[in-house]
């Protein structure tokens, strides 16, 4: 068994998520100090199958990104961040300092850069917008993972790109 501790943005709200995965995709979270226990299927990678215990099923669509996780269920969309701890060890494990240096923003999915909102040496908040792609019809903001300055811009606007692929550089 193991156990995680999360922060959940949802809009403005922040919650506190714990999660504990038993044996046969069963999984006990609590948000806020409310306890679920929930059937947990991955059918394809990042995309979940959860079925609650009052027999409702979702389905939840992960990205991830620079140790953040953005995630749809139905119509609602929400950032799931490590607690600090937990963030410190996936930069560890990444080989880089947790908030400082240089961060490589990649594509999150295959797609077309549709337009830029930042040019080299730029001052950017953390999760301001910096490029727009297309995938599926659908425009997609790359945000910033942290404050910084833009370095490299490796795209340019009408410029297909994959999956992973580094857009720009965050110094």
């Amino acid at each position: 068994m193991s156990t995680t501790r999360w922060k959940a943005r949802v809009g403005e709200k922040c919650h506190d998520v714990e999660i504990a995965r038993r044996a046969g995709g069963v999984v006990e979270a609590s948000v806020d100090g409310r306890a679920y226990r929930l059937n947990l299927t991955e059918p394809q990678p990042l995309v979940y199958s959860i079925l609650l215990g009052d027999g409702t099923s979702h389905e939840a669509i992960v990205q991830q990104r620079s140790g953040i996780s953005k995630v749809r269920v139905g119509g609602v969309s929400f950032e799931v961040i490590p607690d600090e701890a937990a963030r410190a060890a996936l930069a560890e494990r990444a080989g880089r300092p947790a908030a400082s240096g240089q961060a490589a923003v990649r594509a999150i999915m295959p797609g077309r850069v549709v337009r830029l909102l930042v040019a080299p040496g730029d001052q950017v908040a953390a999760r301001q917008g910096l490029l727009v792609i297309e995938a599926m019809k659908m425009e997609n903001e790359i945000t910033a993972p942290r404050a910084g300055v833009v370095g490299q811009i490796m795209v340019a606007p009408g410029r297909p790109v994959e999956s992973g692929e580094t857009l720009l550089i965050l110094e």
